[in-house]
């Protein structure tokens, strides 16, 4: 029994001085243990000899006002951690530290109360391909680039970059409508629009006078009408083409001893008035009105010869046939 009591105040001492302050035999607090290690009633981070020092495993460190606010550990050891603590009331976001100091979940500059922080501004670079200011307008296209040196105000319409930063390159772009490398003249024979005035080749008044497809001659109006092409590229050549009515070319005669209505006037050969005195089919002559009565030949073509044709009744009559 002696022995027993003896083993436990041996024990009971080496806590103690484990305790001291080396080489003085004064108690010293341990921050991070759970025990009042200095017997003054306060423990770990409570007590004012842990201020500034960890006071757990993970290296939180003891406060004596909650001042890190949103690390989720009590660092007063008020019982209360981060926001429930009274001390965190009205904490504003230290916008460079990497913490959550007002506990909103966003950190530095991502906090919305950094917005206007100096060093959270950033300025659009002018000519690194990125939107550095994150406002969807990527360098001379950002207005924050007007009037920078890597931002011409003026399109220019030859070097392949959109210099205005307008969405538009060289020709493309509305202010090179009028300069001298984006006016394009119609190529007249090859089929396109190049231009772009929806008018291709001998369609386009442009190539009047022109070689056009095929190497005839594009006319704006077309006046050629018998050399068998589509001058003003409407889609109709030659006689085909209104602009040809009344042109010699296309001024069709009836023929009067073909059998064929050669005008296209529905009146073939005799029956035609166009054939009036001229040579008939079978060689007799051509008449508006029978006056031939006696020649055997039907000369107005009306299918009736000579006494049989009611043109003929009065000489017929005269001449008692």
């Amino acid at each position: 029994m002696k022995r027993t009591v003896y083993l436990f105040f041996s024990l009971s001492l080496l806590v103690w001085v484990a305790a001291c302050e080396p080489g003085s035999g004064t108690r010293v607090e341990i921050c991070d243990n759970g025990v009042d290690d200095d017997g003054d009633r306060y423990i770990d981070c409570a007590d004012i000899n842990c201020i500034g020092l960890p006071g757990d495993a993970d290296g939180h460190l003891c406060q004596a006002v909650e001042e890190n606010c949103s690390d989720g550990f009590d660092n007063d050891a008020d019982g209360m951690t981060d926001l429930e603590d009274p001390d965190c009331s009205g904490m504003q976001e230290i916008c460079a530290n990497g913490l959550d100091d007002d506990g909103d979940g966003d950190i530095d500059c991502d906090d919305s109360d950094c917005a206007d922080d100096p060093l959270c501004i950033v300025s659009e670079v002018c000519d690194n391909g990125s939107d550095d200011d994150g406002d969807g307008d990527i360098d001379c296209a950002d207005a924050d680039c007007i009037g920078d040196s890597a931002c011409p105000a003026v399109e220019d319409c030859s070097n392949g970059v959109d210099d205005d930063g307008d969405g538009d390159t060289d020709c493309d772009d509305s202010e090179c409508v009028e300069d001298p490398s984006c006016v394009t003249g119609e190529i007249c024979d090859n089929g396109s629009d190049d231009d772009g005035d929806s008018l291709a080749d001998c369609a386009d008044p442009e190539c009047d006078g022109e070689a056009g497809p095929g190497g005839g001659t594009c006319e704006a109006t077309e006046t050629s009408c018998g050399d068998g092409y589509d001058n003003d590229g409407d889609g109709a050549a030659d006689c085909d083409d209104t602009d040809c009515d009344g042109d010699s070319a296309c001024v069709v005669v009836e023929v009067c001893n073909n059998g064929t209505d050669d005008d296209g006037d529905g009146l073939a050969d005799c029956l035609d008035p166009d054939c009036d005195g001229q040579a008939g089919l079978g060689g007799g002559t051509c008449e508006t009105v029978e006056t031939s009565c006696g020649d055997s030949y039907d000369n107005d073509g009306d299918g009736s010869v000579d006494c049989d044709d009611p043109d003929c009744a009065q000489s017929c009559l005269a001449a008692g046939d």
